[in-house]
């Protein structure tokens, strides 16, 4: 459930980021335009207006080479390319089969607390979004259920009343002859896409005189003659889809007044009215109808609120506005030439791997190539060293849907002999510093590192398998990710809670990467890792400190330096000197009185960095400190250098 959510949530996010950035650009645009040019013909309006609108329905069809998109938009990838956590395909069934990795509950087991653990930001926004959809068309519906009330309870006016006014809708050249009915307090409103319906209210055939009631039926038969009930669906519907976006709002509010504009227009054109006797009608009409207008859902109304009733006046009564009977051919090129350039939309040609820096290009089906095959089904040996070989070669592949096939070895502890898995760092081994022999597993965090931000949620589920060098692999390849990670490091939390894991090796890793994040949010749970039994972890957690460099880790750094070992007090002076903070002069200068020659050296070292050049000319005079001091070694010191694929 997890994985289909965030696969999901991964392929809304690719079309809905692409399509949100292009259509607002678009809108904003015309909006401009608009409001520049309030002179250009209604028509004219409504047609750019609609151009805007369409953008937001399609989304970008127009494959464009580079990687300018993927740079603008964060955590884009394509459908079809593993996101978080690569799709389960032949590769990861292989893995499965041989029973060798992490535990893995069935479709349909995953609890619901496992579920939010691990679930990406992109699923966390979708199903914000579709919640905020779902109470929106909730709304519409009741509107529409209040629409269908109004009609259901309004009087139907027959042949015999209607006089003059039959002629009018039977030879306005609507395709379906719209019902005439009569309500207490609603209208006037077009409904009905299938049984058209003209809603007048009672206080209009009292009041206003048969001329210009004439006029505001002649309105709503416009908008029914230009198919605006339909444009008005569509767009509502498309409401739904966006409701969080602001402009959509602003472009629906321009389309519903430039609606007004037109059939307005139509109804002088036609020789219904001169413009004087239609404000005059509008104006009547307003006066007649107060407060109690209607106008939700799929109707359209004469009296629109929406619309100013002063600028419509204004608008009206403008001589110099052209109110052609139909759409010049000028316009009609402008529509059509701005619709042929920008509805398309363009889109990344091809799916990029995150974890691959943007140099492996993966196709659009994520086709599984034969070397990717022949290294999952080696994955799968008997020979340790073939694994840990097989495990490499995946990881130089680049080979993203290989993901869960390189977790299931992460708990592959069989010593084999270090082999060459980072480019140009032959014969490297975090087994060097930190593990306690290099095996297969560690081949495997080494791959999956490699991978960048693509393997991070397998690798956060990781952190929670019952084997504790599963954990510890895990941890270590969250720390050591190739670049770009995700967005907002979400592994920073997890390895954060990893910190109290009951064994000491997988703490000290997770402080270890926490380091490598050097993310602010690890500082205080690191200065809390200075009380650890375990001096190694104290040690490590110092280390991280001094890597993220920040000021509120040095009062817990002061303690450091009166740990009962000298290897945690010599490693915090250190991350004293790199944080360089000058509140940290007095506790380096009296280390510089240390038992420890190497703590002593490191208090100096620290206190040059600061710039606190008394002290240390009273230690360089008083003591003999060992020269030349080194920070001692994160448990990882690997450089940055990333797997060519």
């Amino acid at each position: 459930m997890t994985e289909f959510l965030n696969q999901t949530g991964s392929a809304w996010w690719y079309y809905f980021a692409q399509a949100a950035w292009q259509a607002t650009l678009l809108a904003l645009l015309i909006l401009i335009v608009v409001r520049l040019r309030p002179r250009w013909p209604a028509r004219l309006h409504w047609g750019l207006l609609m151009i805007a609108v369409f953008k937001f329905a399609l989304p970008p069809l127009v494959p464009v080479p580079g990687d300018t998109i993927d740079r603008l938009l964060p955590g884009l990838e394509r459908p079809g390319q593993p996101s978080q956590a690569a799709p389960r395909d032949g590769l990861t069934r292989a893995s499965e089969s041989a029973g060798t990795g992490p535990a893995r509950t069935r479709p349909g087991q995953e609890s619901a607390s496992a579920i939010v653990a691990h679930l990406d930001w992109r699923a966390w926004l979708m199903m914000l979004h579709l919640a905020g959809a779902g109470v929106l068309l909730g709304l519409i519906a009741a509107h529409q259920k209040r629409l269908i009330r109004i009609r259901g309870v309004a009087r139907l006016v027959g042949d015999d009343e209607l006089g003059p006014l039959a002629d009018l809708i039977r030879g306005d050249g609507v395709r379906r002859e719209p019902e005439l009915r009569v309500s207490e307090n609603a209208g006037p409103l077009a409904m009905g896409i299938f049984r058209p319906a003209i809603v007048i209210p009672r206080a209009l055939l009292e009041r206003l005189p048969g001329r210009e009631l004439r006029i505001v039926l002649a309105h709503e038969l416009a908008h029914m003659r230009r198919g605006d009930l339909w444009t008005q669906v569509f767009t509502i519907a498309l409401l739904a889809m966006w409701w969080f976006h602001p402009l959509y709002w602003v472009l629906l509010f321009q389309v519903r007044r430039v609606r007004e504009d037109c059939c307005d227009d139509d109804v002088i054109t036609r020789g219904f009215a001169t413009p004087d006797e239609y404000c005059a009608a509008l104006l009547h009409t307003s006066v007649a109808l107060g407060s109690n207008r209607f106008n939700h859902g799929a109707s359209l109304a004469f009296a629109e609120s929406l619309h100013p009733i002063a600028g419509r006046l204004r608008r009206i009564m403008e001589e110099d506005i052209p109110r052609p009977a139909r759409i010049s051919t000028p316009s009609r090129i402008v529509i059509a030439v701005t619709a042929a350039l920008v509805l398309p939309g363009i889109r990344p040609a091809g799916g990029r791997a995150p974890g691959s820096g943007g140099s492996q290009r993966i196709s659009e089906s994520a086709a599984v190539t034969a070397q990717e095959r022949s290294a999952v089904a080696e994955l799968l040996s008997s020979d340790p060293i073939r694994r840990a070989s097989a495990a490499c070669r995946l990881g130089r592949l680049q080979a993203v849907n290989a993901i869960q096939a390189l977790s299931a070895l992460l708990a592959d502890e069989t010593p084999v002999p270090v082999q060459r898995c980072w480019d140009h760092d032959a014969f490297w081994s975090p087994a060097f510093n930190s593990w306690k022999q290099y095996s297969a597993g560690e081949a495997a965090a080494i791959a999956l590192a490699s991978l960048g931000g693509t393997a991070a949620q397998s690798l956060i589920a990781a952190l929670n398998h019952p084997d504790a060098v599963v954990r510890r692999n895990a941890a270590w390849a969250l720390g050591e990710l190739r670049n770009p990670r995700l967005p907002g490091n979400p592994e920073v939390e997890p390895l954060i809670r990893t910190l109290t894991d009951s064994d000491a090796w997988v703490r000290r890793t997770a402080a270890w990467a926490l380091g490598e994040t050097k993310d602010g949010r690890s500082v205080d749970p690191l200065g809390n890792m200075l009380e650890d039994p375990e001096a190694e972890v104290r040690k490590q957690a110092a280390a991280a400190l001094g890597e993220i460099r920040s000021g509120r880790a040095t009062v817990a750094l002061f303690h450091g330096l009166e740990d009962g070992d000298d290897r945690v007090r010599r490693q915090a002076a250190w991350a004293l000197g790199e944080i360089a903070d000058p509140s940290a002069v007095d506790p380096l200068s009296a280390a510089l009185k240390d038992p420890s020659p190497p703590v002593r050296a490191m208090a100096a070292w620290a206190l040059s960095e600061i710039g606190d050049r008394g002290s240390l000319w009273d230690f360089l005079f008083s003591a003999s400190p060992s020269p030349s001091p080194s920070p001692s070694p994160s448990p990882s010191p690997s450089p940055r250098r990333g797997i060519k694929p």
